[in-house]
């Protein structure tokens, strides 16, 4: 299990150096209860992928525009890593779940 920490603290390390053009990324409320909404300076289509600390992914969405409302009220409270991408840019933010 330390392994899988330790390589996902490398992954998120290199993807933070990878960061471009999206502009600033905002993921509130956070912590977030049942809803989480995550908007971006762009308004170019996105997509988000949610994982456990341990790297499972829980959730996938997309959107067309600069903004996303996700439901959170089947994810069991934890910490979770949000991958934001749009085009060849990818960005990575914690998030917190607490019902």
């Amino acid at each position: 299990m330390n392994i899988k920490i330790i390589i996902l603290g490398l992954i998120l390390s290199m993807v933070s150096m990878l960061q471009a053009d999206i502009g600033d990324v905002q993921i509130a409320p956070n912590p977030a209860n049942n809803f989480v909404q995550i908007s971006l300076e762009t308004s170019e289509p996105f997509s988000v992928d949610i994982y456990s600390i341990l790297g499972q992914k829980i959730l996938v969405q997309s959107s067309q525009n600069s903004s996303l409302r996700l439901d959170l009220s089947a994810i069991p409270n934890g910490l979770y890593l949000v991958s934001i991408h749009s085009g060849n840019t990818r960005i990575v933010r914690r998030l917190k779940v607490n019902h």
